[in-house]
């Protein structure tokens, strides 16, 4: 009967259906691979977030503290009041994707207007953004730009005669249809360490969490890549400027 057309017909919608099962539960296995690897990417993205508020807090208090030493109630009074209210925003926006550019800039005006109060005006902060892009309906990852101020004006004015300058300026770029924030400084630049040195080694912990965040966003949306750098800035004689 194996030469009977019928039997040829069975055996080949057999074969088929053998096929077809295989690669059903192929396709059904990597998608369960795939969902999983997304809900372990949300839940690392979500710890990189909450890693943001103890480092702000931590550095915050520390400068409430400083005021409090020096008797400086006035100071101290006007510190919490600012901080508090970052805070509550801070908490907000971390449990968020996506805050508009406008929410952003917000936060971070708060946030160096602390800064500025911390430091005795010891530096100037100039915003600048495209008047092209709608801030209220473009959207980015919540937090990103304050480790890198902080960075700034952590480690650039260190040790310098003058008045520190931070710029930010958001711009639009039409061939690639992306946004730019670029952050400068007029500090000390990088500064060359010996590279068997342990602090050659180290980088601000708010920069690993942005680049493990930013290299996390990426694998999770193949549309719109994102990217980030930072590097020393120099003059027409090759001096660091920033």
């Amino acid at each position: 009967f194996s030469d009977q057309l019928w039997f040829r017909v069975l055996a080949l919608l057999f074969l088929i259906f053998l096929i077809g099962a295989g690669v059903f539960f192929r396709i059904r296995t990597i998608q369960s691979q795939e969902d999983q690897k997304r809900i372990l990417q949300g839940a690392e993205l979500n710890a990189l977030r909450n890693q943001m508020n103890p480092h702000f807090i931590f550095n915050s208090l520390n400068s409430i503290q400083s005021f409090i030493f020096h008797q400086d109630v006035k100071k101290a009074n006007q510190y919490l009041s600012k901080f508090s209210k970052l805070m509550r925003n801070s908490l907000e926006y971390s449990k968020l994707e996506y805050i508009s550019i406008a929410e952003e800039i917000r936060f971070i005006r708060a946030y160096l207007d602390l800064e500025l109060l911390r430091f005795d005006d010891r530096f100037k902060v100039q915003i600048e953004i495209a008047p092209e892009i709608p801030v209220h309906h473009y959207f980015i990852p919540p937090l990103l730009l304050q480790p890198i101020l902080e960075n700034s004006i952590k480690h650039a004015f260190k040790k310098i005669a003058y008045q520190g300058q931070i710029d930010i300026q958001i711009l639009a770029t039409e061939q690639e249809q992306t946004i730019e924030v670029m952050i400068q400084d007029n500090g000390i630049g990088i500064k060359a360490k010996d590279s068997k040195s342990s602090k050659a080694k180290h980088q601000s912990r708010g920069l690993s969490i942005i680049e493990n965040r930013i290299k996390l966003l990426n694998q999770n949306n193949n549309n719109h890549q994102a990217t980030f750098n930072f590097s020393n800035r120099y003059n027409a004689k090759q001096q660091v400027i920033g």
